[in-house]
């Protein structure tokens, strides 16, 4: 669904990304992991056409999307950062949502996790006077709503609480079973380990692993994602993935 081919990015003289090469499949959840100003953001700010490369390419469901916008329909966000107009009512940020992006003919939206998470019990309060775990629901809702081909979820269990944290996995779980692809930013081991298929591990703006997670714990013989990545940090010979 997305190939990505020696895709940089500098940000004056700091290399945010260098030389990338990755494709990511339909019907997988990638978990995008890496230290502090690792890539992370930059990659997945390139694939929503918020950042322009400076060289290589980006293709979503076998287009090159620089200069396009179109594709953007096909995909779903929710931010790590719940930066919402705090002067709209909940329903005023539904209503607006759907008039900028109305749904194609015959599209239905996807009221999910808009039921799950009870937001119609705030619908007429200004979003400036929710609490944040409130307004990240509010904005998981928004990444579902148009039932994206392709979600990309940053941090997505930042903020919410433990039964909105379920919730939402089974709602990326039912996705993938769907055939849709997931992206999902996150710095729990664990919480990677539960949720993906695929680990993209990115090192100082370089892919430094691009693995089954399955085929990685047994590469490296640990027992959790965490220790498999320790283990692998200080192996003694390289060991390719």
């Amino acid at each position: 669904m997305i190939r990505i081919k020696a895709l940089t990015k500098n940000f004056g003289k700091t290399e945010a990304l260098r030389g990338v090469n990755v494709e990511l499949a339909a019907g997988r959840v990638v978990v995008i992991m890496g230290p502090n100003a690792s890539g992370k953001s930059t990659l997945l700010k390139c694939i929503l056409g918020v950042v322009q490369p400076g060289s290589g390419s980006i293709e979503v469901l076998g287009e090159n999307i620089r200069g396009q916008w179109q594709y953007r329909a096909e995909i779903g966000y929710m931010p790590q950062l719940n930066h919402l107009p705090e002067n709209l009512t909940t329903a005023q940020l539904f209503d607006m949502i759907r008039a900028v992006r109305p749904p194609a003919p015959g599209q239905a939206l996807d009221y999910e996790l808009f039921e799950q998470y009870e937001l119609s019990g705030w619908l007429d309060k200004r979003l400036g006077t929710l609490s944040g775990g409130t307004r990240q629901k509010i904005n998981a809702a928004l990444a579902f709503l148009f039932s994206p081909r392709i979600i990309v979820l940053d941090e997505p269990s930042v903020g919410l609480d433990p039964v909105a944290v379920e919730i939402l996995k089974a709602k990326v779980r039912k996705c993938r079973a769907q055939g849709r692809l997931v992206l999902l930013t996150s710095h729990l081991f664990a919480e990677a380990e539960e949720l993906g298929d695929d680990l993209l591990y990115l090192r100082d703006g370089q892919v430094q692993l691009n693995t089954p997670i399955a085929d990685f714990l047994e590469l490296t013989q640990q027992p959790s994602l965490g220790d498999a990545v320790l283990a692998y940090y200080h192996r003694p010979a390289a060991v390719v993935c």
